[in-house]
């Protein structure tokens, strides 16, 4: 072979690596989320480009970065009168990083993290107002979001699902209190359910004794700081009654989930 012809074959399989290594280099994690142009709803279930962070298809990894902070997305507004709920699937790092439900004045409705397990509705939210934001901390990335319908209802949220009861909202005292929050022996699936809130007077701050026998992995008991939705979360066999707690929280609610099998 003439010293010619071996360095073009060695200049095309340069370029054949060169070209291979540009080709994963040229995709970046994007830092902004997408959709998010808010506008008018109608009452009933609305399908549209809601906000979304899902890295399928738009990442190297498949994951959003650490540190992303989505600018609010604009306002969707339904009917006045009408409550709200989404069709949410996400899978985000539990209790690090945060989709964010506002009503259209900017206020917290519920901070989502986790994983969902596919796509599912949350709400009620009092509000005929939506829009939406997400936050990731520092270490640790999963798919991301994707809110794929808003649904308007007519009229007020409707009764929590039979099975949980809940103890009137109490101003506590220092030291113990009795509340109750609970389901029936052999919940239905499919339940989400809250309870009341319990404040602490000022300066101190809640924890909960508290049993469950859950399917684990699946169907959770949550404790959530009602300031702010933050919240700690216990699934499968506490083993008896347990203290738990959400750090600092002075305003205590409760919330129970299933899923769709096995209770």
């Amino acid at each position: 072979m003439s010293w010619l012809n071996k360095n073009i074959i060695f200049i095309f399989l340069s370029l054949f690596f060169i070209f291979a290594f540009l080709d994963n280099e040229i995709v970046f994690a994007e830092s902004t989320c997408h959709g998010g142009a808010g506008g008018t709803l109608s009452t009933g279930i609305n399908s549209g480009s809601f906000p979304e962070y899902y890295g399928i298809g738009k990442l190297v990894d498949n994951t959003y970065p650490n540190n992303l902070t989505c600018t609010k997305s604009n306002t969707y507004t339904c009917p006045s009168g009408n409550t709200t709920k989404i069709y949410i699937n996400y899978d985000t790092e539990s209790g690090y990083d945060f989709v964010k439900i506002y009503n259209g004045a900017g206020t917290l409705l519920e901070n989502i993290s986790g994983n969902s397990g596919g796509y599912i509705w949350k709400g009620p939210y009092s509000s005929n107002t939506l829009k939406f934001g997400f936050t990731s901390d520092s270490s640790i990335t999963k798919t991301g979001f994707d809110i794929w319908k808003i649904e308007c209802i007519a009229g007020a949220p409707p009764p929590p699902p039979p099975g949980c009861s809940s103890s009137s909202s109490q101003n506590l005292v220092a030291g113990d209190n009795s509340i109750d929050f609970q389901t029936p022996h052999n919940y239905t699936d499919n339940l989400d359910c809250y309870s009341n809130t319990y404040t602490c007077p000022s300066g101190y701050y809640g924890k909960a004794y508290v049993k469950y026998i859950t399917e684990s992995g699946y169907d959770y008991f949550y404790i959530y700081n009602a300031a702010d939705n933050t919240y700690t979360r216990g699934s499968g066999d506490s083993g008896g009654f347990v203290w738990r707690e959400q750090a600092n929280t002075r305003q205590v609610k409760f919330r129970f989930t299933s899923y769709g099998s096995v209770t």
